[in-house]
Formats: C-alpha cells, sequence, structure tokens
C-alpha cells in the first residue's frame, strides 16, 4: 500500500515540474515577442558639452547627430613627451651642502625601496590577520588598522 502512495507522490511531483517548465516556456516566448531583435539598435558615440547634458533632449541629439559627433571621426591617442626634472629643496631645519646631498640620496633610495609583495598584520574589532601590503588601503576602507 505504502509503494502506491510513495509512486502517487512521484507523480504529482513530476507532474508539477512538467507545469513549471510549461508556464516557463511560454513566458520566454512571450518576452522574446516583446523585446525587438539586437539587429535593430545602433549604437552612436555623441559628444554632449557638460553644461547641456541635463537641458537637451534625446530627440534632439537623434535628429541632429552631425552636431554631436567628431569632425573627423574618432579621436586619435595623442603622444605626449614628459621630462622628468628632479629638484632637491632643503629645509628650514637643515642646511644641506654639496658634500651631503649625496649620501642623502643614497638613504632615502634605500628607504624607498618597499617590497609590496611582503605580509603585514592588521586588526579589525578582535580579528587579526595577515595581509600583504599592497592590499593595505582596500583593507583600510573597509575598517582594517595595521599593527605596527
Amino acid at each position: 500500500m505504502h509503494e502506491i502512495i510513495i509512486i502517487l507522490v512521484i507523480i504529482a511531483i513530476v507532474g508539477f515540474q512538467v507545469k513549471i517548465f510549461l508556464d516557463a516556456k511560454t513566458r520566454i516566448g512571450f518576452f522574446k515577442e516583446i523585446i525587438p531583435g539586437g539587429d535593430n539598435f545602433e549604437t552612436v558615440k555623441v559628444y554632449i558639452p557638460e553644461s547641456q547634458i541635463k537641458e537637451i533632449k534625446i530627440d534632439y541629439i537623434l535628429d541632429n547627430l552631425h552636431k554631436f559627433q567628431l569632425p573627423g571621426g574618432e579621436p586619435e591617442a595623442i603622444e605626449i613627451e614628459v621630462e622628468v626634472m628632479e629638484e632637491i629643496v632643503a629645509s628650514p631645519e637643515t642646511d644641506f651642502n654639496e658634500a651631503t646631498q649625496p649620501e642623502m640620496e643614497e638613504e632615502t633610495m634605500e628607504e624607498e625601496a618597499i617590497d609590496y609583495e611582503s605580509l603585514i598584520w592588521v586588526w579589525k574589532g578582535n580579528e587579526e590577520k595577515k595581509i600583504q601590503l599592497k592590499f593595505l588601503k582596500s583593507n583600510e576602507m573597509l575598517g582594517w588598522n595595521r599593527i605596527q
């Protein structure tokens, strides 16, 4: 007797799954009819001045595309040469002379060599963990503090 009940429960579950499948299939067909195909759309890049961005209407932009596109098409990449200049400025408390400057540069170069792959300890509440130094800023933004 209990085998018949189990078979009826299985048939009811399978019937329920078939009903849900058919409902989902009709909904998918309905949405396919509503949403147009991808070949009916076109993407256009326009350049709108920031001062007009809130006031200008989309219909006006689409009717006058030639006014909002760059005259030569897409902008080309511009190469810029940058000349790096190094300047040493003496602080009012210390008096630098020519003999001490090379020593100072060597010391700062050694201090600037930071290993961002090194592990450091951070804490938040009662929890402590080790992270790489390069992830310190993102963890500080999440409320973690570095253990000195």
